[in-house]
């Protein structure tokens, strides 16, 4: 039940934006950095690299499709793909928001600690701005909101 209100807000957000879309502008952009559990113990340290598409509502909200390669301890041995989506409101270069992935093993992995759900909430929020992005985000269940989470930050330049 929790997981279809949070998913009727999103729709709700993007269908309350659609008159917006007179003025739609997109951006590219790749990030690296890396992400730890809520204690900050630094072990172990995920690598976090990808990318995501920026549509650039009234240079307000901004809708951004992502994609993340995470590998756990910089061993590549376990890799993941985390897919996902993400709405935001800017104001200035500032940014928040949430949205939802999904962690899929690309390679062989013993590591459960991000799958038990189908998708996980992402809270981020940072610096934007037309060269850069400086993003701080918090990975978590839904299931278990603000217990069972992961915390990281990426650093992200627009090509």
């Amino acid at each position: 039940m929790k997981r279809l209100k949070i998913m009727l807000v999103l729709v709700l957000m993007v269908i309350l934006t659609l008159p917006a879309l007179a003025t739609v502008r997109t951006v590219w952009r790749i990030h690296g950095g890396g992400m730890t559990d809520r204690d900050f113990n630094l072990a172990p340290i995920w690598g976090v690299i990808g990318g995501n598409f920026d549509i650039v509502l009234k240079d307000t909200f901004i809708i951004s499709p992502e994609f993340f390669f995470i590998v756990p301890d910089y061993n590549f041995k376990n890799i993941y793909l985390s897919p996902g989506v993400t709405a935001d409101v800017k104001i200035n270069d500032f940014f928040v928001g949430g949205g939802f992935v999904k962690m899929l093993p690309i390679r062989e992995t013993d590591l459960d600690l991000l799958l038990k759900d189908d998708f996980m909430l992402k809270l981020n929020a940072g610096i934007r701005s037309e060269r850069f992005i400086f993003s701080v985000f918090a990975l978590m269940h839904l299931d278990n909101l603000f217990n069972d989470m992961h915390v990281g930050i990426t650093l992200g330049i627009t090509i």
